[in-house]
Order: structure tokens, then C-alpha cells, then sequence
């Protein structure tokens, strides 16, 4: 009888470590979306709709970055308003100063 519960547990243990708890590993998997989202605005013409979803991403990240999630989201903001009037050299600019900060942030969420 305990065999079965032991098996359970330990596949439960297992599936757990191997999806990776966002809490494990700082919260971070907001933030590797956002920079995903912000990768996509470079890359394509919906430029404003990836750029709104990176900055969702962002606000419902942890708020465990010592503030570079709150840098990355003025980023964002600026790289959206450059964007809507067609400048979009500054728009990368934001873009990359964004995922600047976000990487930073993910560094010192996890105590590096």
C-alpha cells in the first residue's frame, strides 16, 4: 500500500521539477516571455501588438527585480509611443534597452 503512494509522490516531485516552478527559478518565465514578445516586435509588423503583450508580461512578472521590471515597462511604453509615429529605429532602441533591463532583473532575482 505505501509503495503506490511513495511512486505517486515521487511522480509528482518529478513532474514538478521538470516544468520548473517559476518561484524556483526567480519568477522569470513572465520575463523570458516578454522578452520573447519584444523579440517578435523587432521582427514583424504588429510591432504595437507584441509590444503590448511583452508589457503584460511584464506587470504580472514577480516584483522581486529591484526595479528593472519597472524600467523595462517605461521602455516598453516609450517603444510603443515610437512605434505609433513610424519611429522605428527608436522603437528598437527601447526594445533593446528593455531587454536590458529585464535580463538585469532576472540576474538579481535570482541573487546573482
Amino acid at each position: 500500500m505505501k509503495t503506490p503512494t511513495i511512486a505517486i509522490l515521487a511522480a509528482i516531485g518529478i513532474f514538478a521539477l521538470s516544468t520548473g516552478s517559476p518561484r524556483l527559478y526567480g519568477g522569470n518565465s513572465q520575463m523570458d516571455d516578454a522578452i520573447a514578445e519584444l523579440e517578435l516586435a523587432k521582427n514583424t509588423r504588429e510591432h504595437i501588438k507584441h509590444l503590448e503583450e511583452a508589457r503584460r508580461h511584464l506587470q504580472i512578472a514577480e516584483k522581486n527585480k529591484a526595479g528593472e521590471r519597472v524600467a523595462a515597462i517605461k521602455e516598453v511604453d516609450d517603444a510603443i509611443d515610437a512605434a505609433r509615429k513610424s519611429q522605428y529605429r527608436r522603437m528598437e532602441d527601447y526594445i533593446a534597452s528593455a531587454i536590458a533591463h529585464i535580463q538585469e532583473g532576472k540576474r538579481k532575482a535570482l541573487g546573482k
